[in-house]
């Protein structure tokens, strides 16, 4: 394994210096990135994105070349460890200036010290705040990555139009698209879905719990503004229920039935009963957050549409009990 991460350290490398030939080497670019002002090698500098995705373009044409369906993943499991650390387990010691692999040696110094700026980087100038006390079990979100997470865009529809059902609309189809792919249907491990948003834009954050994802923190990023994260677990035999259920409180609530389908009076009255216990819920914390809450980061807005939106929610609610009764 470290051999093929050596390969694709010497693909990646030249590549990235081809591209950018006002660097000499790779230590360059990098103490450039770390440098920069307003970069500080943060998650989308260029460096950082173009190395990570080089590097793992190799290896998965190096799994697809073998037959290998396990090799990206040993990769990812393998990224951090270095010569020292195979040495130690060895009850060695490696001295990186004696190294007679000059390719070794150089990928071995990038990458600790890649590694010792970023933690330094992170550790001096962008301390990761988590604002509020998380009031959920964070242990279901540790396997999370961006190979079984899906992010979802809330700010799909124009900010100055906010129609909060064409957001959902959008957000299903492109989920159900993304989770009904043939290459999904024979893997087991557990999706997660996710979503980053300002705390003042409450209507992104209705979109997000509409879909489930109910579990957030109030964070404060490395560069940019603070955002609320909002995540979700799904295990993959889940997925069709999941769907349907989505489907189900997108007729009821939206009127989007393309496909025609027929939802049953009882069902229509748990997703009108579940959404206004919602609604009351959020109209109870947004007027306890108006009388001052200390510990709360962020503005909020009127809640006068939600009162209007709960209204309008207890009369269709009554509408459809009347008519199951008359079809009794």
């Amino acid at each position: 394994m470290y051999e093929l991460k050596l390969k694709a350290y010497q693909d990646t490398r030249k590549k990235l210096l081809a591209e950018h030939p006002e660097y000499h080497d790779m230590t360059a670019f990098l103490q450039h990135e770390i440098q920069e002002e307003g970069n500080h090698f943060h998650e989308k500098s260029i460096l950082r994105e173009t190395f990570n995705q080089y590097m793992s373009d190799y290896i998965r044409k190096e799994q697809e070349k073998r037959k290998d369906p396990q090799l990206f993943e040993k990769y990812e499991k393998f990224y951090w460890t270095n010569a020292q650390d195979i040495a130690t387990e060895f009850g060695k010691k490696i001295d990186l200036d004696q190294m007679k692999n000059h390719t070794a040696q150089e990928m071995e110094k990038t990458m600790d010290w890649q590694a010792e700026q970023e933690y330094n980087a992170i550790l001096q100038k962008s301390k990761l705040k988590i604002y509020e006390k998380p009031n959920f079990d964070r242990k279901p979100y540790f396997e999370s990555n961006t190979e079984n997470a899906i992010e979802i865009d809330t700010y799909i529809t124009d900010p100055h139009k906010r129609h909060a059902g064409t957001a959902r609309i959008l957000i299903y189809e492109g989920l159900k698209r993304q989770l009904e792919k043939p290459q999904n249907k024979n893997n087991t491990k557990p999706i997660y879905l996710c979503s980053t948003l300002h705390r003042d834009n409450v209507s992104s954050k209705y979109v997000s719990e509409f879909f489930g994802l109910k579990d957030s923190l109030y964070v404060n990023r490395r560069d940019g503004r603070d955002r609320e994260v909002h995540i979700c677990k799904i295990e993959r035999k889940d997925i069709p229920n999941y769907l349907a259920d989505m489907q189900d409180k997108l007729i009821v609530l939206y009127h989007y039935n393309p496909e025609h389908k027929k939802v049953s009076n009882q069902k229509q009255v748990q997703i009108l009963q579940e959404q206004l216990q919602y609604e009351q819920n959020e109209i109870s914390r947004l007027q306890k957050i108006c009388k001052g809450v200390k510990t709360y980061h962020g503005n909020v807005k009127d809640i006068t549409s939600k009162k209007r939106k709960w209204e309008a929610l207890k009369h269709r609610l009554e509408e459809v009990k009347n008519r199951e009764e008359i079809e009794r």
